[in-house]
């Protein structure tokens, strides 16, 4: 019966002949760098994945929460002199009154905060890592935060990419550093390895050198109560403390300077949006890490054939 069927090998999809904005701004690049297949579904058939509770407050709205009250914080604050100029008292009811603000504002969204219990784990726990996250900001050379949660636009092979940068820092010098909140534990090596794990910072960086922005780092702000710290990259040494310039980053695949990394990223990153834009929709060894799609993919499957296929060569 085998030999009357007709195998065809399609890895493309239709592509999309006008220009629109990308719906899932930066995620569609990292998810086109790692599984064009799983893009494909997500970005072009708009299949979602099922929604699961979770016990407690989600991962995602502890970071909002986060992103919300820094954002609220300078603000009010706008420079690293007017922190120091707190007094201990000063700060701590400067993030109280933050908190409060920010926590009654997102009581209509996360149904768990009107728990009079929930509420108060959930301050405390904000309020330490706030308290972390501007000690480290105290330990860096003076700076002027010149934009919180920015929203810009991105053209790329055509596409209209929406953002939002959660912070731009400028220097005494007039360089600014990008710097995204990440209240996980992110990985220095997702900006360098192939495929790419994490475009946004890249994507912040090409968005404000065109318009005139001289880009001097790209930055997680890890804040995490394990280890509150800076992970990314600088044009230059010792700008800030434990990140190390571009050009001393071992194995790294880009330009000795942030000009000609800036420019290798904005052609990368053009070229993944260009494989979404023609519909390249192949599946990659990483297909596997996508499990909202597995059924569809037959992820599952493909490792059984496969083991079948090995055991089968050994037999004969």
């Amino acid at each position: 019966i085998n030999d009357d069927l007709e195998f065809f090998n399609d890895e493309m999809g239709k592509p999309i002949e006008q220009s629109y904005e990308v719906r899932g701004g930066t995620g569609l690049l990292r998810m086109q760098a790692a599984s064009p297949f799983d893009a494909y579904l997500r970005y072009r058939l708009g299949l979602e994945p099922f929604e699961v509770d979770s016990l407690g407050i989600s991962f995602m709205d502890r970071g909002n929460l986060f992103h919300r009250a820094m954002q609220k914080i300078w603000q009010r604050l706008e420079t690293q002199q007017a922190l120091f100029n707190l007094t201990a008292d000063d700060q701590a009811d400067l993030i109280n009154q933050t908190l409060e603000f920010v926590m009654n504002e997102a009581r209509r969204g996360i149904y768990l905060l009107n728990n009079a219990n929930f509420y108060q784990v959930e301050k405390l726990r904000l309020f330490a890592l706030i308290e972390e996250s501007l000690a480290l900001d105290k330990e860096r050379e003076p700076f002027t935060v010149i934009g919180t949660e920015v929203a810009r636009t991105l053209q790329l092979a055509g596409l209209t990419f929406s953002m939002v940068i959660d912070r731009i820092d400028q220097l005494s010098d007039g360089r600014l550093l990008i710097i995204d909140y990440k209240t996980g534990q992110p990985s220095l090596m997702s900006l360098f390895r192939d495929p790419i794990g994490e475009p946004q910072l890249l994507l912040y960086a090409i968005s404000e050198q065109q318009l005139g922005g001289n880009v001097a780092g790209v930055l997680f702000m890890q804040a995490h109560l394990k280890a509150c710290k800076y992970i990314g990259m600088t044009d230059e040494e010792e700008m800030l403390s434990g990140v190390k310039a571009l050009k001393d980053i071992q194995y790294n695949p880009y330009g000795e300077t942030f000009e000609q990394a800036i420019a290798q990223w904005h052609e990368m990153l053009e070229q993944l949006a260009q494989d979404f834009k023609e519909g390249k929709a192949n599946l990659t060894e990483y297909s596997g890490d996508f499990s909202d799609y597995t059924a569809i993919s037959r992820w599952a499957q493909r490792s059984q054939d496969f083991q079948a296929l090995v055991q089968g060569g050994e037999h004969d």
